[in-house]
């Protein structure tokens, strides 16, 4: 009998299928992930939308300007302030800014600034005000919503919630899912 000559033993590196088993429940934990992401976005998206749904349905804008009867140099203007909502919102506040000004933050002198206590459902509110020129500069609204939250609407149509923290990054996020404290994230 002849000894046939031994290989030395390497690492067994198994077989194909195995090596494709292993890159199939990669592919497949990678999709999971994937829609996972996909599903708290849309989850996120959802929760924004319920939080902003009063105050997107409350706007405020001017009339057209009609000249002063005692005193040709004024015009008189109405801003009206709309609450298309099916609750009441409060601590309406009304800065009419400089026209020439970008109106990133409510800049109006305080003759320039209307008070509306509270707003009802489906209700317009206007007050009355002069001004010494024909045109009215943009107007900022603030206000309270039900919920208690207080927002702030931009001549640009920008909806802002100021006294909300900001959202973290996903930095932020990774180290509060690693230290278990997921649930205490705002987002």
């Amino acid at each position: 009998m002849t000894a046939f000559p031994t290989l030395a033993a390497g690492p067994d590196w198994g077989t194909v299928p195995d090596w494709l088993a292993a890159v199939g429940t990669l592919a497949a934990f990678a999709v999971a992930l994937r829609l996972l992401a996909k599903e708290l976005a849309a989850r996120r998206e959802y929760e924004e939308d319920r939080r902003t749904e009063q105050a997107r349905l409350v706007s405020t804008w001017t009339t057209f300007p009609e000249r002063d009867a005692q005193d040709s140099s004024l015009y008189w203007f109405y801003v009206v302030v709309k609450n298309a909502s099916e609750v009441p919102v409060h601590n309406v506040s009304v800065v009419m800014e400089e026209p020439r000004s970008p109106y990133a933050r409510a800049t109006g002198s305080p003759d320039c600034r209307m008070q509306f206590f509270t707003v009802a459902p489906g209700e317009n509110d206007r007050l009355a005000f002069r001004h010494p020129e024909h045109h009215a500069g943009p107007l900022t609204l603030t206000f309270t919503d039900a919920a208690g939250r207080r927002w702030t609407r931009y001549p640009d149509g920008r909806l802002v919630e100021p006294d909300r923290p900001r959202r973290r990054s996903r930095k932020d996020a990774l180290n509060a899912w690693i230290a278990g404290e997921v649930d205490q994230l705002d987002y």
